[in-house]
């Protein structure tokens, strides 16, 4: 089974568990979950990349996401995001965590810490990035884009690509491939969504049935 599909699965779970425990307990949770998880892979007692992925190994940035979508879609959330993770003090904690997580996966010690501590980081700041692009023509071009369509596209084609990165760059591909892995998400997202809206200018254009029907008969 596909990691992206028990995600989809157990997310009922992980969201009943957000307003009995708190966002905090749950991220703490999470966190002791994904160190275990990740303790367990360098024992050889699970395995990285399998279908539990995304709920063991990944469930502190799983959750993170969670708490934050949660944040963002209420009322007044957006001006509470914007202050939470958009001072000067949180862009250098973010600067300094993604930093921090990448350095220690170089460590045994690390490794079980490096994913959760790095992605939270990461969130900072892409939160610190997206404010200040809101201006940015280029920027404002590309925000009209799902969220979701880049994670889509980040499943199939990023995140081999990433793995390929891993092979040749070693444990530093979170600094080394950013930017190549950035552009190949945008890019393919762009053809995507181009695609996408080809198809449904033609399905909305006049005798597109007709000919959709003439196409199946012959």
């Amino acid at each position: 089974m596909p990691a992206i599909l028990a995600g989809y699965l157990f997310f009922p779970l992980f969201w009943s568990a957000l307003n009995p425990f708190g966002a905090r307990r749950l991220l703490l949770g999470a966190f002791v979950l994904s160190a275990t998880a990740y303790t367990a892979v360098s024992f050889n007692l699970l395995i990285e990349f399998s279908w539990y992925f995304v709920i063991f190994n990944e469930a502190f940035n799983f959750c993170l996401g969670i708490v934050l979508g949660r944040l963002f879609s209420r009322n007044g959330g957006a001006e509470l995001f914007e202050r939470l993770l958009g001072s000067r003090r949180m862009l250098i904690a973010g600067l300094l965590l993604a930093f921090a997580g990448n350095v220690i996966n170089l460590y045994d010690f690390g490794y079980p810490f490096s994913s959760s501590i790095f992605t939270l980081g990461l969130a900072i700041c892409g939160a610190q990035l997206s404010r200040r692009l809101s201006n940015v023509k280029a920027a404002i071009r590309l925000s009209h884009f799902d969220s979701y369509l880049i994670y889509l596209v980040h499943q199939p084609f990023a995140f081999p690509m990433a793995v390929v990165l891993a092979k040749i760059v070693g444990q530093l591909t979170a600094v080394t491939g950013l930017l190549p892995y950035f552009t190949l998400v945008f890019v393919l997202s762009g053809l995507y969504e181009s695609v996408c809206r080809r198809l449904e200018r033609w399905e909305t254009q006049p005798g597109a049935d007709k000919a959709l029907e003439n196409a199946e008969s012959a």
